[in-house]
């Protein structure tokens, strides 16, 4: 009777991830094998599906980023960068086209600053939107100079040259145009003329002119619109300013990637110079300035792949250091003599802030480790040996040219760590990585994505497989079943001698009179069994309870094979899996019923059950 059977409860609730081959060390609540199964306070149970929510406008080219912003208007839009365009959303789930023709396959970043969104891609020149309009973020100086002749009486003698400037809305201004040819009044006003007009975002123009006989270019005037072409000059050289004429104005480099904000300063980096930071002027992102360059571990061989503001400091990742940046301008940016002691690197566009409690701490992914970073010194959170959890086979399974695309997110909702990850042979991101920090817990969703963000109340992810952005929630994905393993470890139970199993008490809750399947094994022997006929029992036996659908299966399932003779063996293991449209699980607990004998081992181990073919 089962009453008189030993028992071996599952320690809940389940916990974990293990992909080593340590499964007799590690907690039996530790999962071996996970997909799409995330935890909650009682056990895991099957993570929640997505559907359709861009409409139109998008092209059947995958999803490379979206970046949601507010402006001075205040109203919140989103910009989406795909394969070779960028688009923003016109109505819900409807988007207009900006930009097509974008040099590919390369991973986009965005920030949004001085009232723009700023977006940066390899071989591709930064840009930058207004709400309005898609431009180049550089604004390009004048071509050609202006035409210059001797006019009316006036003030002015001697030999003299002039310069124009473009200057924007935003404050922006360009080096000048080329020097206009002599002119030699004689107490004459000089007449300007053929004044190049700038692209919609110039709002006026400078005149710079050199004093009689001069080679500085002064501050003259300024026209201050974009569609005058002339301008008559008759101010003596006593009223010119001190001024000087901009001839550091560069634009920002083409290529530039890694974006960040720190003290009013746009930072990025260019493949060419991959140890070197780089910097827009104070609040100006369109004016870069060949002075201001920060080197960084120039002579390690390492490149930076990743930029970060942290409390008061901007981080800068490189593939095996973390190098702080401190100081408030150009005048005093220093970078810290030495690395972070033991530090390690985070691929820019991993990272996601995370609260503990204490404040925000970087969470992201290495080249070798998935960490989290609170300033001072990297812990690695995909390693706790005291916890079971290690998915360093899972982490070297992973593409390691890909670690630029690997784009993570702070779920606050679900209090989860969630990153898009690529495999080793596949083309694209095709595993979503979950680290639940409530729960110290890992797993593994089959979502395939390059972007995901909140929007307008949705959890929201790119496809990185095709030109369609999802929204979170259902019970499928786009129509499609949800695969949903759930492995656990070898227990070790008959120590000596081998135990006869008799049952396996299963706790689950499903949505539905469908038929998981739980897969047993002892030592070498395995077992499949249909969770939905155990027993014996049919879908309209008492023995299940009911609640608006939904159905608690606490059955106990015979451990025996097809001529009714129980299993023995030492070593015992499960395995719950299952795919079916609206179809989830949720794997409570689980006890192993078993009988003791004298029968003694004969040497099996959880070592040599692999070599056997056992799971």
């Amino acid at each position: 009777m089962i009453k008189n059977l030993e028992r071996f409860p599952l320690p809940g609730p389940i916990r974990g991830f293990n992909d080593t081959d340590e499964e007799s060390n590690i907690p039996a609540n530790v999962l071996v094998d996970v997909l799409n199964f995330e935890f909650v306070r009682d056990g895991i149970t099957t993570r929640s599906g997505f559907s359709a929510y861009s409409t139109s406008g998008l092209p059947s080219e995958y999803i490379n980023l979206g970046h949601r912003f507010v402006l001075s208007s205040a109203v919140e839009d989103l910009f989406i960068v795909t394969r070779s365009g960028m688009y923003v959303e016109s109505s819900t789930g409807v988007f207009s086209s900006l930009l097509t023709g974008l040099n590919y396959d390369y991973p986009a970043y965005a920030v949004t600053f001085m009232n723009m969104v700023i977006v940066g891609m390899e071989s591709n020149v930064p840009r930058k939107f207004d709400g309005t309009t898609l431009r180049t973020l550089a604004i390009t100086p004048p071509a050609s100079a202006p035409t210059v002749a001797v006019g009316a009486a006036g003030s002015l003698t001697g030999n003299y040259q002039y310069k124009i400037t473009f200057y924007s809305a935003s404050g922006a201004e360009t080096n000048p145009s080329p020097a206009s040819i002599v002119v030699s009044p004689a107490a004459q006003q000089v007449a300007l003329s053929d004044i190049l007009l700038g692209s919609g975002e110039v709002a006026s123009r400078k005149i710079y002119r050199t004093l009689a006989g001069g080679t500085l270019y002064y501050y003259l005037d300024t026209i201050g619109n974009n569609t005058a072409t002339t301008y008559g000059d008759n101010i003596p050289d006593a009223q010119l300013s001190t001024d000087l004429v901009p001839s550091e104005f560069d634009s920002p480099p083409s290529g530039l990637k890694f974006l960040a904000v720190y003290k009013q300063y746009l930072f990025g980096v260019v493949s060419s110079e991959p140890t070197t930071l780089r910097h827009s002027y104070s609040s100006i992102p369109e004016i870069f300035f060949s002075g201001f360059e920060l080197n960084v571990g120039k002579d390690d061989g390492q490149p930076i792949i990743g930029i970060v503001p942290m409390k008061d400091a901007l981080y800068v990742f490189k593939t095996h250091s973390t190098w702080p940046i401190m100081g408030s301008t150009p005048d005093d940016f220093q970078v810290a003599p030495q690395p972070i002691h033991q530090s390690l690197g985070f691929y820019h566009r991993s990272v996601a802030f995370v609260d503990f409690g204490q404040g925000d701490v970087m969470v992201g992914f290495t080249g070798s480790s998935f960490s989290y970073f609170d300033g001072y010194q990297f812990r690695n959170v995909g390693v706790q040996r005291e916890l079971g959890i290690n998915v360093t086979g899972f982490i070297e399974g992973l593409d390691s040219d890909s670690f630029e695309w690997a784009t993570g997110y702070n779920d606050r909702e679900k209090y989860q760590y969630q990153c898009f990850v690529r495999r080793s042979g596949m083309g694209y991101n095709d595993r979503m990585f979950v680290w639940d920090y409530r729960y110290n817990s890992v797993s593994i969703f089959d979502l395939a994505g390059n972007t995901i963000f909140e929007w307008v109340g949705l959890k929201i992810f790119g496809s990185s497989s095709s030109g369609v952005l999802y929204k979170r929630g259902g019970f499928n994905d786009a129509g499609v079943a949800i695969n949903q393993i759930a492995e656990l470890p070898w227990w070790g139970i008959g120590g000596e001698f081998n135990v006869s199993f008799r049952f396996l008490f299963m706790n689950v809750v499903q949505w539905g009179t469908y038929s998981p399947t739980m897969n047993m094994y002892v030592d070498a022997d395995s077992q499949a069994t249909s969770l939905s006929l155990a027993g014996g029992m049919d879908w309209g036996s008492t023995a299940w309870t009911t609640d608006a659908g939904t159905y608690f299966i606490t059955a106990d399932i015979p451990v025996r094979n097809s001529s009714g003779v129980n299993y023995k063996g030492r070593y015992f293991k499960t395995r719950l899996s299952h795919a079916g449209i609206n179809q989830p699980l949720t794997w409570l607990n689980a006890t192993v019923l078993f009988e003791r004998t004298r029968d003694m081992t004969r040497g099996t181990s959880v070592t040599n059950l692999g070599s056997m073919g056992v799971v």
